[in-house]
């Protein structure tokens, strides 16, 4: 095991995988009723010179740690180009907001989740949308735009009708997960 150069672990598991090969050989050449030289020229040929040997073990084991640090290498890159991708998406063109009441059930119950597309900030009558209020965001369900498409009056149960400007529209419900027991 030396030749191969391997951390004591691995030798230990090296050793024990070849002693136990060298044991088959050597049975297999004593029920053949070999002589101890043939059965050292099998081995020979079935593991060819210890150098060899050593000299294969290690390079195995060299490319298997290269694959490793590469990957270690490139796995903070792709961390940091996935989270900044998630924030760019999350900043411009999607975001989920949480539920926390019944104001537009039943299309919309509470402890519910939606992912809104803030892309789309005109929507239609019975699209359901995410606007901004003083003290955060509100879910509604539009039921009618003004001509001039500027304002969006919104419904909320158990509240009046709220107008809406163009800019207090965060954007429109694409998905909804409702997970309300």
């Amino acid at each position: 095991m030396e030749i191969a150069d391997l951390a004591p672990r691995d030798a230990k598991r090296v050793r024990s995988e070849l002693q136990a090969h060298l044991g088959e050989l050597r049975d297999a050449g004593i029920t053949q009723n070999l002589s101890e030289s043939e059965v050292m020229t099998m081995v020979r040929e079935e593991f060819g010179s210890p150098e060899d040997l050593g000299a294969m073990i290690t390079k195995a084991r060299g490319r298997f740690r290269t694959y490793l640090k590469k990957q270690a290498r490139r796995l903070p890159l792709t961390l940091a180009a996935a989270l900044v991708l998630a924030l760019a998406i999350k900043a411009t063109a999607f975001q989920a907001f949480r539920v926390t009441n019944d104001a537009a059930s039943p299309r919309v119950p509470s402890c519910s989740r939606v992912l809104v597309n803030k892309l789309s900030r005109h929507p239609d009558v019975d699209d359901v949308v995410v606007f901004r209020v003083e003290h955060g965001y509100r879910v509604g369900i539009v039921v009618r735009t003004q001509a001039d498409g500027r304002d969006i009056i919104v419904h909320r149960n158990g509240e009046p009708d709220t107008v809406l400007a163009g800019s207090q529209i965060v954007g429109k419900a694409i998905f909804l997960y409702s997970y309300a027991p």
